[in-house]
């Protein structure tokens, strides 16, 4: 088995992950008629893009020769990408519309996704500082993990406000 990754491939899956969220996102605010959520869902989607940008960014000014490959000697790294590429992971098995379902509890499944998808994020990109020893660029993850967890807090605290 390739005990490799490549830095470009890592970027391409992390920009995936965005694009997707934001999508999510988008939906979410387009099938949900609470006015809080809706709002909460645009600004998320938004944030998304934004991380989309960063990471398209992040590949600016890298020396070619960091898209060398980096080694994984446990294989560890690999093996949790091929399982995100295989759909174990960040599976879009649920749509906002399936997730809302008119039921009373549908937006409270909306947001129980989206804090499990930015959840599955954060533990993505700390898997690549994990096999990727580059300080600048793990600088600028760390920065992303960051703002992955303020949605988390932010999730959490809305869902708690249209709940409570």
């Amino acid at each position: 088995m390739n005990e490799t990754i490549n830095l470009e491939e890592l970027i391409k899956i992390a920009t995936n992950i965005e694009l997707e969220g934001q999508a999510f996102y988008s939906k979410a605010a387009e099938v949900t008629t609470d006015p809080d959520a809706k709002k909460l869902f645009t600004e998320l989607a938004e944030w998304e893009k934004t991380h989309y940008q960063s990471f398209q960014r992040l590949l600016d000014g890298v020396d070619k020769t960091e898209f060398e490959q980096i080694i994984d000697p446990h294989n560890e790294a690999t093996l949790y990408l091929q399982a995100i590429l295989g759909g174990d992971i960040f599976s879009q098995a649920a749509t906002p519309e399936e997730l809302a379902d008119n039921s009373p509890q549908g937006l409270n499944n909306i947001f129980r996704f989206a804090l499990d998808r930015e959840k599955d994020s954060i533990i993505f990109y700390s898997s690549i500082e994990k096999v990727y020893g580059n300080q600048d660029i793990n600088h600028k993850i760390d920065i992303i993990i960051g703002e992955e967890i303020s949605h988390i807090r932010f999730l959490h605290d809305a869902r708690k406000k249209l709940y409570t």
